[in-house]
């Protein structure tokens, strides 16, 4: 009997054999790696990694060491099976051991592991014809190898002076507002934003950006002082229309507000003297209460009987 075996498939059939997978890297792992890692010590490990754009990744096979050092840790193998050439497979190689690292955070260590890739290859072409380092991948190596090396670049705005972000141009709007919009008041904010507004003046769109940002993040004891002090700004229209937008959101959610409680405190009221009127009569009197409050504030019928839900009638008689 014939049996067909792809060479994918006898790969894994021999190195899912623990016993054999620890002769092949005894053999093949560089001697400073095995002078780290307990031989006996390995196992086998899942080779499916999700990544975060939730595409997947896969590698052949996956395994374990413990570490000589007994430190709460692991050295792991990734072992990647190829009978083709892929000119960007150092790349991939690199990926393969960015998702090992995540899934060894994701079951709950604080460190990031150390990863050893390895490539098994028997394609047609030989020796294998394309580079080992993935710095080989990049348009400009040593750039690539000079800036993995290095620390990533931080912008830490809290700890920069104001004068100085003063001098940063445009970005400086954001760079100030988003140091300060935690820490103080929006009136000691207004200085530094006029100061931008003469020399580095932003278009409509992003000054009113971020005004609202400032009203939905920020404080201040006094808003009509903030607007009265930026509006002395080239933004002075859009610094009065969003003020008048905000004027204006203040009364509608105070309405309804003032709405909801009356409707209660008529509810209550109606409840007691329905004690002896009847519920349904003390809650037509408490709504009734509430609507005469609005008809004497001003507002049209139309407003009272979407507030109140009581009929046109009634609010017809409410006004003769």
């Amino acid at each position: 009997m014939k049996m067909f075996l792809p060479h994918d498939a006898l790969f894994k059939q021999f190195l899912g054999d623990i016993a054999l997978a620890r002769n092949f890297f005894e053999v093949h792992l560089p001697a400073d790696v095995l002078s780290q890692v307990c031989l006996s010590s390995l196992k086998r490990v899942s080779g499916s990694f999700v990544e975060p754009t939730l595409k997947q990744s896969h590698s052949d096979m996956v395994y374990s060491f413990e570490t000589v050092t007994g430190k709460d840790g692991y050295l792991y193998c990734l072992l990647e099976h190829q009978s083709t050439t892929d000119k960007m497979m150092a790349f991939r190689m690199k990926k393969y051991s960015l998702a090992v690292m995540q899934q060894h955070l994701d079951q709950g260590y604080s460190t990031l592991p150390l990863v050893v890739p390895v490539l098994f290859y028997h394609g047609e072409t030989s020796p294998y014809p394309y580079s080992l380092d993935w710095f080989d991948c990049f348009d400009d190596k040593e750039a690539a190898r000079r800036l993995d090396s290095e620390p990533f670049t931080l912008v830490d705005v809290t700890v920069i002076p104001e004068e100085d972000i003063l001098k940063h141009g445009m970005i400086a709007w954001l760079e100030l507002v988003q140091k300060l919009v935690r820490v103080r008041d929006m009136m000691d904010i207004a200085p530094y934003l006029i100061r931008l507004d003469k020399r580095f003046p932003l278009n409509d769109d992003l000054f009113k950006s971020l005004l609202y940002y400032l009203f939905q993040e920020g404080e201040t004891a006094s808003r009509p002082l903030f607007f009265e002090a930026l509006s002395s700004t080239t933004q002075r229209e859009n610094v009065m229309t969003i003020a008048e937008e905000l004027r204006k959101e203040g009364l509608e959610e105070g309405l309804k507000q003032g709405v909801q409680q009356g409707i209660q405190q008529g509810i209550q009221q109606g409840v007691q003297q329905g004690v002896q009127q009847g519920k349904e009569e003390g809650l037509k009197q408490a709504t009734l209460a509430i609507a005469k409050k609005l008809m004497a504030d001003g507002e049209s019928p139309e407003k009272i009987q979407k507030y109140t839900g009581l009929s046109r009638e009634d609010i017809a008689r409410l006004f003769h």
